[in-house]
């Protein structure tokens, strides 16, 4: 709720916050020596992984892209059309900066702290997708909302699998980046929150 009552200070600073809360979990779980540091990386991971995420990705990229033409047609594409400048920034910006933070807090660091008090990875997995959901609130629309718990979903279920902060934010890219590319972007558009 509070996402929501700050949203006007929040749209403002999105990226900063989420560097900021994931130095902070990142600098929690180095300093837990039980946290298993591996989990960050763990490269070997990325070659089992790039054939089940591209498989999920090329049929849903193909629904959202539908989706976006036939709801928000205005939207369709606009990004990479309209503002290539931005476009090709966010392409740069949005992996490091937005997604790796954001699978820090909500993946890592929430599967590592509550594991003693929810031992059961589906029920870990669920706290993840629903806070992760539950702070998107700030951008005032349930679409967002709707959207990032699935997304949460998708991306903890990566990250079970992988046991990858890094396989789990490459997915998270790929998918964050078709949204803002393909036009959905414009409901995950902090600005356009405060209208």
């Amino acid at each position: 709720m509070a996402f929501f009552l700050y949203r006007e200070w929040l749209a403002s600073w999105v990226i900063p916050t989420l560097i900021v809360f994931g130095i902070l979990c990142l600098s929690l779980l180095l300093a837990d020596p039980k946290f298993k540091r591996f989990r960050l990386w763990n490269a070997q991971q990325f070659p089992l992984h790039h054939k089940q995420m591209l498989l999920l990705f090329f049929p849903g990229s193909l629904l959202l892209a539908l989706s976006c033409w036939w709801l928000i047609p205005d939207s369709f594409f606009s990004l990479p059309m309209e503002s290539p400048s931005v476009w090709l920034l966010l392409l740069l910006v949005y992996p490091l900066f937005s997604a790796l933070p954001q699978e820090l807090i909500f993946r890592t660091f929430l599967f590592h702290r509550y594991k003693k008090i929810i031992p059961k990875k589906k029920g870990r997995m669920f706290i993840s997708s629903l806070s992760f959901s539950l702070a998107h609130l700030f951008l005032n629309n349930w679409i967002a909302v709707v959207m990032s718990f699935f997304g949460g979903l998708l991306f903890s279920m990566r990250y079970i699998q992988s046991r990858s902060t890094a396989v789990a934010a490459a997915e998270h890219s790929l998918w964050g980046l078709f949204l803002f590319t393909c036009g959905i972007g414009v409901y995950f558009d902090g600005a356009a929150s405060i209208n």
